[in-house]
């Protein structure tokens, strides 16, 4: 399957003086930069997947790698879920512009109706990236 690449939503860059600010390091500490991914799953019949996704992060300073959003003992991608994964880089990317989803097959290809990811960054924007399309196999 080839991956999709989806762009930020018009107006969807949201505030983040709404939502809740990211703790506070300790003096001296030195932590990678981590990313929260939320995914939503279409709720119609046939939308969730088992297949393996992943997602490239694509910011302003660089990319992150290809990460495997999976949670272990967990179904992740099941219609209507809203699931969350954190993505640690290895520095700021700056601001995020793209995202890439890959779909792969698990044991056999089914499709998966992926409705938007939600980015949370380092310094606690969010950045909604509208897909409202199907990953086919």
């Amino acid at each position: 399957a080839l991956p999709i690449c989806i762009r930020p939503g018009d107006g969807k860059r949201l505030n983040s003086d709404i939502r809740a600010s990211p703790p506070e390091r300790p003096a001296g500490s030195v932590e990678m930069p981590s990313y929260t991914v939320t995914v939503a799953t279409g709720s119609q019949w046939f939308a969730g997947t088992d297949d393996y996704v992943y997602i490239t992060l694509i910011g302003s300073e660089g990319s992150s790698e290809r990460n495997l959003l999976d949670k272990a003992m967990y179904n992740d991608f099941e219609r209507g879920a809203i699931d969350s994964y954190d993505v640690n880089v290895s520095e700021d990317l700056g601001e995020i512009q793209l995202v890439k989803i890959e779909k792969h097959k698990y044991w056999y290809s089914d499709d998966w109706y992926c409705k938007h990811v939600t980015v949370r960054t380092p310094s606690g924007d969010y950045v909604e990236f509208p897909s409202y399309r199907s990953e086919e196999h």
